[in-house]
């Protein structure tokens, strides 16, 4: 597979885990599909650069680019009064429209 049919694999499985409608791919092609999926580095927009700054300089200790369990990273984690809060700063902006 070329890196485009694995990443779009790597969504598809997602999705049918989601939905428990097909019992998915096979582990090691899982496996394949979710590493090159995370093998990409994040961008970061003057935005999402924005908007942690702000963050920063109210207080907060935001993470950034946090990959989570699925593959994909969301922009920020803060931590407020105990409870973890993420923010998507650029939403589907880095999905739509991508081109190489």
């Amino acid at each position: 597979f070329k890196m485009e049919g694995l990443f779009q694999l790597h969504q598809w499985h997602l999705w049918q885990s989601k939905e428990k409608a097909h019992p998915g791919l096979p582990v090691d092609l899982q496996e394949a599909c979710y590493n090159e999926f995370i093998s990409e580095e994040p961008t970061v927009s003057k935005l999402q650069e924005d908007v942690v700054a702000q963050l920063s300089h109210i207080g907060l200790e935001p993470k950034e680019e946090v990959l989570m369990g699925s593959g994909y990273r969301i922009d920020a984690l803060v931590e407020v009064n105990g409870k973890t809060f993420g923010i998507e700063v650029d939403g589907p902006s880095h999905f739509i429209g991508r081109s190489k």
